[in-house]
Formats: structure tokens, C-alpha cells, sequence
């Protein structure tokens, strides 16, 4: 990188501070910053975040050595987790899950994206000290823990940053787009979403038709509006991501918020009942795509009246809730198509 990268900006705070906040809001208690080189900036800034500081004289010889001198500052505790600071924008709810896990019985535990294992892993006391007394000529603490793999346990997140580092300008400049996304998952957490909710591969499909839907109308509203793509685009892939669950939308957003997803739960609680009025912004357009789309097929709202009427026929007050909602999506789709200056069949082209 040819800086420091500990001091790296990322949306307003350090790559330490980013690393420091996780931890800290996942629930760590205690956090040691080993430094090395750069020693004098990297412990001024830990210094102002209220972290305890070892310094690694040999850091010349590689992480290892770091690893062992930051274990030498640990005191009595009962496990510790190695966050190297270029993979700074690991979720607290990573964190806690991994914390979850040695609460379990776990003396070594990974987080896992899409299966494949990333940082931070934690490291209980057993093994404290084959550590400190290693000399490194094993391969260090990959080879170490790997002779002890039976006691290995994954924990699946949905945290694509714990494979995130940043190794040259170009991994920087991927992180500091990511830490201004806050909240808002890619799409590859959407599907490792859907992968621990259970979300049924139909379900997945017809999310994936509504954000094409929803893309449509954001690019339509280009000229007219300010809005989130990537917002509406990550909402639509996930809003019946609890699809099955009583009141899935309120579940789907907990689970989101659980996860991190703060940023898009709103849309995904309010995707069922829609706005009050015909205000158009990410949430309302979700709300409007989602009602023109059966399992993967966009339909007009016409036919989505004439399948209501029939499967609601006798239950009167599910049939005119089903009707206000379609009315609601209907006024929507033309406040849609004034600001457009298109009908709704230009705007979805080819979707139809």
C-alpha cells in the first residue's frame, strides 16, 4: 500500500477505529493493538480509541511473531480474536456469533462466507501455550491451528468483509465504497441471506424478478428523483426473505437487523402494507414492484385483482385489505409513470 494502514480512511474513521468499533459493539472486552512499524502513529491513534498497545520488536519476522507478542499483553483472558487491521469492516454480528460459539463450548471457532472461512478466528486459552511457545519454524498459527482442526467449529455469517482485506490501492478503494454502503448488503450476503433463513429457492426467484422490476422504475426516476439503487436492488432481493414465518416482513426485517441490515429493514417491514400516500422512494417503489409480480411473471394488476377475488371469496376482509393494497399500488404505478413521462410498459420493456 506504501501507507499505513491502520490509519486508512474508511468513511470518516480509520481502518483502526472501523476494526475497534466492530469489536467493541460485538461484544469484545478487552482489545490490544500490537504495533510494529509506523509504531508511534498506530499507537497514538489506539491510545485515542482507549486500546492497550504492545509493540512487537520483531515484526520484522511476520504476523506471527504478533500474534504471540499480543498474546503476551492478554492477561487471564478466556479466548481472543486476530483482526488484523486491513480487514477492518468486519459486522459486530459476526463478532457476537463468534462469541456465541465459545459461550457453546467452542475452543476454536471460523466465520464462514459462502464457506469459505475468513477473520477473525477465535482462539481459546487451550491453546495459549503451544503458542507462546512455538518458534515459528511450524508455519505459524495457520499450521498450528490446523493440527487441531477436529476442534474446529464454522460459524456461517452473512459478513462478505470477513474476506475483505486490503492489499494494494485497488482493495482500499473496494473497502471505502463498502464502508459507505453501510447496512446495505451486497448481493452475495443476500444469497447467504436467503441460505440461513431457509428462504426457498421460489421465493429467491420471485425476489429476484421484483428487483428487476424495482431497478426499472429507479432508472425510469433517474432524471426526476434521488434515489438508492443499491438500496431498492438489496430491499427487493430480500423482502420475503422470511417468507413462510408469521408476519414475515417484520421477521425478515429483524433478521436483517440482526445481521447488520439496519439500512434496508424499513423497506422489507413495510413492503406488505405500502405507503399512505403516492410519495415516491425506495420503499414505495419495492411496494409497487412487488405487487405486480406472481412468482417470477410480472401481471397486470387487473389479473392480480381477478386472482384475488377468487382466493379470497369468502373471506371478505382479507379480500378488501388485498384490494386496498392493489389500489395503493396502482395509484403508486402512476404517480410512477407521470414523473417517468412513460407508460408502465415502456418503463419494464422487456420484464413483460
Amino acid at each position: 500500500m506504501g501507507r499505513c494502514k491502520a490509519l486508512l480512511d474508511l468513511g470518516g474513521s480509520s481502518a483502526l477505529e472501523r476494526a475497534v468499533r466492530s469489536l467493541r459493539s460485538g461484544g469484545v472486552e478487552e482489545i490490544v493493538v500490537v504495533s510494529g512499524h509506523y509504531r508511534d502513529a498506530v499507537e497514538a491513534e489506539a491510545r485515542r480509541l482507549n486500546c492497550a498497545t504492545a509493540f512487537n520488536e520483531d515484526y520484522g519476522k511476520g504476523m506471527f511473531s504478533s500474534v504471540q507478542c499480543g498474546l503476551k499483553a492478554l492477561g487471564d483472558a478466556e479466548a481472543f480474536l486476530l483482526l488484523p487491521v486491513d480487514v477492518p469492516l468486519v459486522s459486530p454480528a459476526t463478532i457476537g456469533a463468534l462469541l456465541k460459539a465459545h459461550d457453546e463450548g467452542a475452543s476454536l471457532a471460523y466465520p464462514t462466507f459462502s464457506g469459505r472461512r475468513g477473520h477473525p478466528p477465535l482462539v481459546g486459552r487451550s491453546f495459549f501455550g503451544a503458542i507462546a511457545e512455538d518458534d515459528g519454524s511450524r508455519g505459524g498459527l495457520r499450521a498450528l491451528l490446523a493440527e487441531k482442526e477436529t476442534e474446529a467449529r464454522d460459524v456461517a455469517v452473512a459478513d462478505e468483509a470477513i474476506l475483505l482485506d486490503m492489499d494494494s490501492p485497488e482493495d482500499y478503494d473496494r473497502l471505502r465504497e463498502r464502508a459507505l454502503r453501510h447496512g446495505i448488503p451486497s448481493e452475495a450476503e443476500c444469497e447467504v441471506l436467503w441460505d440461513l433463513a431457509g428462504t426457498p429457492q421460489g421465493v429467491r426467484r420471485h425476489g429476484e424478478t421484483v428487483a428487476a422490476v424495482a431497478d426499472r422504475f429507479a432508472r425510469a426516476l433517474e432524471g426526476a428523483l434521488s434515489l438508492d439503487r443499491a438500496k431498492l436492488r438489496s430491499a427487493a432481493l430480500v423482502h420475503d426473505l422470511a417468507r413462510g414465518s408469521e408476519d414475515h416482513a417484520e421477521e425478515g426485517a429483524r433478521i436483517l437487523i440482526r445481521w447488520g441490515f439496519g439500512t434496508i429493514a424499513p423497506l422489507v417491514a413495510s413492503h406488505m402494507v405500502g405507503p399512505d400516500d403516492d410519495a415516491l422512494d425506495e420503499a414505495s417503489l419495492l411496494f409497487a414492484a412487488d405487487k405486480i409480480v406472481e412468482g417470477t411473471t410480472v401481471v397486470s394488476l387487473a389479473i392480480r385483482r381477478e386472482r384475488m377475488a377468487r382466493r379470497f371469496a369468502d373471506r371478505p376482509s382479507s379480500l378488501r385489505g388485498a384490494m386496498e393494497r392493489l389500489d395503493r399500488a396502482e395509484s403508486l404505478i402512476g404517480a410512477i409513470e407521470r414523473a417517468a413521462g412513460q407508460p408502465l410498459l415502456h418503463i419494464l420493456g422487456d420484464l413483460t
